[in-house]
Order: structure tokens, then sequence, then C-alpha cells
């Protein structure tokens, strides 16, 4: 038993302890929380610069697009159909706003002179826009891809310019496409949870003469027009100069104020002018705040061990309870994770949260998916580009841990439909064993927004099959492929003749009808290894790897056929094609061969059409 003095030493040590305990506790907390916060910045930093890339990268693919249409180039055109092309434009540009998360999206169209052509926003048009804009001038001098992130009349947006070439190279016109920044908000909100204002900086409150919002607060413009009122009150009482210095922004970037968690995050263009500041309200608990529960835990050893000095076993029992208590917590905040967690050693995975087991619905414990896959990584797709079993000679979770600044990407199928994830592995060498700690995030939904968007800028809008960019990318491909194994490539050209004549007498509808069916036809006669994709307005490009010049003179002969002898339901008049074949030689490099079979094709049109010439050599 204990006599009163020594309960009096333990009691008055205890008090002590205690003492001690909580002042270097609230202190090492409050860097802890910091230390949270800075890791939360970072992330969701990442995430907001993800996103702004993100859609100046599509604005720029949607250019390139819009670039190939032909109902954009029918502005440039003199005797061209334009009211058409106005609704056809103006129906694509609120098909985005409506069915896409890109938000709300302007083009315009200029001539060679800086004259606006078309707008889809407006009936505005004939303006001289190089008297006013300088970024217009420089296209027309040094006509080449452009984009930008800047401040106009109207409110912040992504400005992405493509000049427009006809086949002698010569500047026909510019397409620009103006999406607005505002909808990165709302993919933020949707995708995070997290609310934001953005705020233009008030230098720019001038020329900001038609503002879309028409919020302000102290000459900062309000950019989203979906903005919280009690977050632009709150803002309206900081002192928004701060935002204009970038140390202060990133040295107190993340504070804790009341009932959300308060994030700077200065908006910069490409040419690093500061242009507004993008300020989120996070929930408190959006940041992980394991930092101090692990400070927590470690306080409380260091009390039970004191403890178990003075007062011996009862403490030991108290340590061995409150131990499986830890234990149980860690389990439970491991299971709250909505991401795949689970702990691996050299021979197989030893712990897993319950997401894994949300994911992998085919077994229900880690003895049967032990005893099914071995090792997480019999799951993995083997195709090029993501991790598989072994990588560098070494397995992939080594391969992880010791590239961490490497985007690690697996590619999983799961019921027939592909999921990819990004893997971070941790290496926890002070146990008595290597054990590793692995996250699988899911970004299945980043990944195949990539391939749609990858997918549109290779694709013609009007006949649905491939178009130049995907043409230019894979002729180079074959050739290369052609000189190093010595394999034969022939390439087939072909034109519509008499195609103008069709929009001069039927209209451009049925001109683009006419396009679509001949399209479909000639794809219907290609081997699955042939490659169409429509060269430009009524010109197309077939791509025969592994095919000799007499084969692929047969084949252009049997499409010459098949469309001259096509039924008028297919065509609305009796159709003909010009075709130029070519076959590579060892001397042929991309720009050789395009200008042989253009000599082929042009030689067809001039020896009276509907013929098929050989390229000479």
């Amino acid at each position: 038993m204990f006599n009163k003095k020594a309960i009096s030493i333990v009691v008055l040590l205890s008090i002590l302890l205690s003492t001690l305990s909580y002042w270097f506790y609230s202190t090492s907390k409050s860097r802890a929380e910091h230390e949270a916060l800075m890791v939360y910045e970072k992330q969701l930093g990442g995430e907001i610069n993800a996103l702004i890339s993100s859609k100046g990268n599509t604005s720029i693919a949607i250019a390139l697009t819009l670039s190939e249409n032909p109902q954009i180039k029918s502005f440039l055109c003199d005797d061209c159909d334009t009211v058409s092309a106005e609704n056809s434009i103006k129906s694509l540009t609120q098909h985005f706003a409506d069915y896409t998360e890109f938000g709300e999206l302007w083009v315009q169209v200029i001539d060679p002179k800086g004259i606006s052509l078309f707008r889809s926003w407006t009936s505005k048009k004939g303006d001289d826009l190089s008297s006013v804009r300088k970024d217009v001038i420089e296209m027309i001098a040094n006509p080449r891809v452009f984009k930008t992130l800047g401040v106009g009349k109207f409110s912040l947006a992504f400005k992405s310019m493509v000049p427009i070439f006809d086949k002698q190279k010569k500047l026909l016109g510019i397409v620009e496409v103006i999406s607005q920044f505002e909808s990165l908000t709302e993919r933020l909100k949707s995708e995070r949870g997290v609310e934001s204002v953005v705020l233009v900086d008030k230098r720019y409150q001038g020329q900001l003469t038609k503002a879309r919002t028409g919020l302000f607060i102290k000459g900062h413009y309000v950019v989203n027009k979906e903005a919280r009122p009690r977050h632009l009150k709150a803002l309206e009482k900081r002192s928004l100069e701060e935002a204009q210095d970038v140390h202060v922004a990133h040295d107190s970037g993340y504070y804790v104020s009341g009932a959300y968690v308060l994030g700077r995050h200065l908006i910069i263009n490409e040419k690093g002018e500061r242009l507004g500041v993008w300020y989120t309200f996070s929930q408190p608990d959006e940041v992980n705040f394991q930092m101090v529960d692990k400070l927590a835990e470690k306080m409380l050893y260091g009390m039970i061990v004191l403890f178990v000095l003075l007062v011996g076993l009862f403490f030991v029992y108290l340590f061995k309870r409150q131990s499986d208590q830890q234990k149980e917590y860690y389990q439970q905040v491991l299971n709250s994770a909505s991401e795949i967690i689970f702990v691996s050693d050299r021979t197989g995975i030893v712990e897993a949260n319950q997401h894994f087991f949300e994911f992998y619905t085919e077994v229900e414990s880690l003895e049967a998916f032990l005893k099914k896959y071995g090792c997480i990584s019999e799951t993995f797709a083997a195709e090029e580009g993501y991790l598989q079993k072994t990588m560098a000679g070494v397995t992939w979770y080594e391969y992880v841990a010791n590239h961490p600044s490497v985007n690690h990407i697996a590619k999983i199928y799961q019921a027939g439909e592909p999921h990819y994830f990004r893997v971070k592995v941790t290496s926890m060498h002070s146990l008595d064993k290597v054990l590793f700690t692995i996250l699988l995030l899911d970004i299945t939904r980043e990944e195949l927004y990539k391939e749609q968007l990858e997918q549109l800028s290779l694709t013609d809008a009007l006949t649905g099959i491939s178009n130049r960019l995907y043409f230019n990318r894979n002729l180079r491909k074959e050739i290369q492929r052609a000189h190093r194994y010595q394999t034969p490539l022939s390439l087939i050209m072909f034109d519509v003749d008499h195609f103008k004549q069709v929009n001069d007498t039927f209209g451009h509808d049925v001109g683009d009808r006419v396009l679509i069916e001949l399209s479909n036809l000639v794809q219907s006669q290609l081997r699955d290894t042939d490659m169409l994709c429509r060269f430009g307005g009524e010109e197309f490009m077939i791509i025969l790897p592994e095919t000799e010049l007499s084969e692929a003179q047969q084949t252009a002969e049997r499409l010459r056929e098949i469309i001259a002898n096509s039924s008028s339901e297919e065509f609305p008049t009796p159709l003909t094609v010009s075709f130029g074949v070519a076959h590579i030689t060892k001397w042929d490099s991309e720009k050789t061969l395009l200008k042989r079979i253009d000599q082929a094709l042009y030689l067809a049109k001039e020896r009276g059409r509907n013929r098929v010439v050989l390229a000479t050599e």
C-alpha cells in the first residue's frame, strides 16, 4: 500500500508533469496545426493550379479543333453562307455551356486585317480590333498558336487564338476562343466541396466597363456570381491590400477563421503578372490534423511511462487498455478515408482499410485476396505507361517509394471498366521490419476526361473521322516505322470533283451531308489497319501500312468505281472522285511524300478527273 507521503509525491509529480506536458503540448500543437495547414495549402493549391492549367489547355484544344471546322472557315470565304455557320457555332457554344463543366464559351473570327467577322456572344461585328488590341496586331504580324489568361472588359478569362492558313500558307484569318474563369470555382466546389471567391486586382477596375457580375469589393472585381454573401462580407472586413504582396500571401496563405479555413491563392498569368486572388473557404475537417493527433499520442505515452515508474503495475494495465483503444481508433481513421490505403511488407499485404474491400468486392478478407491474387500488382493492367509488377529491376512499391517526385499511375480493370489510381508509397524503417504504406487515389474521372479531350482534338467535327492533326501524327510514325523495318507503306489522297458546284447548287448543308456520306462509304471499304482522315475541305487521306503500290492502286480504283456508281439516294447528284496514290521510297520524308502525292492528285484533276494517278518517284 502507498503511504500518505508517497501519495503526496505522486500527486505533486503528477501535477508538475501535467503542467509541463500541457505547456509543451500547446506549443507543439500550434506548430503541428500550422504544418497541417501548410500541407493542405500545397495540396489544394496544386489542384487549383491543375484546374487553371487544364482549362487553359482545353481552351487551346477547342480553338485548334475549331480552326479545322468548315463552318469557321466559311466566315473567311467571300461567297460562303455565313448565316448557317453563325447558327452552327452559336449552337456549339451553347452545347458547351449546357452539357459540360467547361462553362460558357465565346468564339470570335477575325480576318487578316484585324476586322471582327463574327462574335458568338453578340451581333456586333465589322469593328477593327487591330486599333484596340495589341495581341491581335502581334498575331497578324507573327501568326502562331497563342493562349493567355487576362482581364478584359467583361471579366477574367482564358483567351486562345489559332491562325487559319490556306494551302499556300497564306493567313486567311484567326479563330479566337474565350472561356470564362468563373466555371473553375464551380468545379472546385463540385469536386472538393470547397467554396470560393475570385477577386480581380483593383488596378483593373477601370477597364472592366462591362463587368459580368457587377460586384466589387473595395475596388476588387468579384468574378464568380455564385459567391456566397457571407463570404463577400467576410472579405470586406479584411485588408485586401495584403493579397498584393507575394510574401505575405505565401507565408500566411491559410488560417482557421471561425467555421472555415480561409485560403489565398495568387492568380498569375504566363508573363508573371498578378491578376487577382482566389480565396477558398474550406471546412476545418478538410484539413488533415493527424499530426496533432500523433502529438497527443506521444504526450500520452510519455505520461504513461512516467506514471509506470510511480505506480507500477496499475499503469501497465492502463497503458495496455489505452493501446488497444488507440489501435481501434486508427483502424476507424483508416476506414473513414475515401482512398484505398493498405500496409504491405515484402511478402504481402498485412493491413487494409474498408475502402480496399469496397473496390475489390469479389473478396471479403485479406486472406481471400492474397489467395486469389498473391499481390495487388496482379490486378494492374499490363499496358505501357502504367505501373507494372516490377519496375527497373525492383518491386513496384519499392520503385514508387524511391521516386517520390514522379507521378505514378496504376490502371486496374474492375467489372470490365478501367479505373486509374495515383499511387503514393511511404516506407517505414523504424520498425522491426520494413513496411510500406500505400495510398491509391482514384483519378479515373480526370483520366477519362483527358482521353475525351484528346479524342476531341483528333476528330473531325463534321464527318466524325480523324482530322489533319491525327493524320500528321500517324503519318510521321508510319514513315519512321517503314524506314526502320523496311516495310511497305502507301498513301492515297482523293478529292471530290466539282464539289463547289454541289455547294452552289444544293447549299452547304447538303454539301456537308455529302462529305459525311462519302466518309462513311469509304470507311466501310477499308481494312481495320487503314487510317482515313479528312485532310481539309473536300480532300481526304488514307494511310495504308504494310501495303505495296499495286495494292494501293487497286484499292483506289475500287473506291473510285464504288463512288461513281453510288445511287442518288446517297448523293444528290452523280459524284466522282479523283485519286493520287504514292508509295514510300527510302529517300522519302513526310514533306517529299506529301508533295509527290499532291502532284499526282493534281494530274488526276488535270487529265479529266474521276481517275487514279500514281505519283512518280
